[in-house]
């Protein structure tokens, strides 16, 4: 296809028939009212918490990454999440379990949800309806419903937001509705630079797409970021239809860096950000410098200012999210369909 099509409004219409780009588009809004309505069960805290468990898989359990990898150094307790049917054995009455699912229909977080029940945990749920808010009224436990979006994926923002109000009504963290409301006018503003509607010359986001075009992406991010590198290889899987990986900094540079020898066919992308110390900055410059050498391939950067800790995760994830709809435009595929991942979730239902 030639370089233009990303500028071709009837190309992108033809190519985006569900909306998935209206649902990036609408991100902020998504951010500052998540809900769909107002029907939870109130948090009644008649216990200490000692460990919060977060339960869920694709899409939803995306969510709680951002929200460890935004609080990590807020929370007092301990917080994982869990992209399993099993809850841990030190799962107990003093954990907090939220339960993640999209459409409320994943068999694997059903059976967590059904596991915490069992443990007598506090256990809370986030979905738009389904079989696990129906577990939620049956059970007489708390729950939130969000509002719908074209794909789970798509609703990353609504489930951080959800996932936000939880932990403030559980008293496990302060200010983060306030956090959330920050977020969302940054992205708003990046919007106006990302948006379908500005053509390649001046729009970042369509010409890291056609980058990434030819080869494919290996991601990378350091810790505290890995949370936007897992999102944007999810988001190539799904949107983009392509094979993609992401690992973490510093660990790949002492293992998976000697496979470059081998790797003229990829393009390395780094997750940098503003915040970076003079340690993490050499460690991202070596390791950019080292693949160079190795394959005379030139990394690609994402590094998008953010004022907040939150909107340090939730706007290069923004920006990614257009880039990989783009990419998918770029190969004349729909980003919406995910008849794969149907087909599997058909054969363990």
């Amino acid at each position: 296809m030639k370089k233009g099509v990303l500028d071709n409004p009837r190309v992108i219409a033809r190519l985006d028939p569900s909306g998935m780009l209206g649902a990036v588009d609408s991100s902020p809004e998504l951010l500052l009212n998540p809900l769909s309505m107002e029907n939870r069960q109130g948090i009644t805290i008649d216990r200490e918490i000692e460990q919060i468990v977060f339960g869920g898989v694709g899409g939803s359990a995306i969510a709680a990454d951002v929200i460890i990898d935004w609080l990590i150094d807020r929370l007092k307790i301990p917080a994982v999440v869990v992209r399993d049917a099993r809850l841990p054995r030190f799962v107990n009455k003093t954990t907090l379990v939220v339960a993640l699912s999209y459409s409320g229909e994943t068999t694997e977080t059903l059976s967590l949800y059904k596991a915490a029940k069992s443990r007598d945990c506090l256990a809370f749920a986030i979905s738009t309806g389904g079989r696990l808010i129906d577990l939620c009224r049956r059970y007489e436990r708390p729950f939130l419903t969000i509002r719908p979006s074209v794909s789970p994926r798509s609703a990353l923002y609504q489930m951080v937001s959800a996932c936000s109000i939880v932990l403030k009504e559980a008293g496990l963290a302060s200010r983060l509705l306030p956090a959330v409301g920050e977020a969302a006018k940054e992205i708003s503003v990046l919007r106006r630079l990302y948006t379908s509607t500005n053509d390649s010359s001046g729009n970042k986001a369509k010409q890291f797409a056609y980058s990434l075009k030819d080869n494919l992406p290996v991601v990378y991010a350091l810790q505290r970021m890995g949370c936007v590198a897992r999102r944007f290889k999810n988001q190539l899987n799904e949107n983009s239809k392509i094979p993609a990986k992401f690992d973490l900094l510093p660990e790949s540079g002492h293992n998976e860096i000697e496979a470059w020898h081998e790797a003229n066919d990829l393009t390395p992308v780094l997750i940098r950000d503003s915040g970076e110390s003079a340690f993490e900055r050499k460690i991202m410059d070596g390791f950019r410098s080292t693949i160079k050498e190795a394959t005379k391939t030139e990394a690609l950067d994402v590094r998008i200012r953010s004022k907040s800790r939150l909107g340090g995760l939730l706007c290069p994830i923004f920006f990614l999210d257009y880039v990989s709809i783009y990419l998918a435009f770029l190969r004349a595929v729909d980003p919406t369909p995910t008849a794969l991942i149907k087909e599997f979730r058909k054969s363990i239902s």
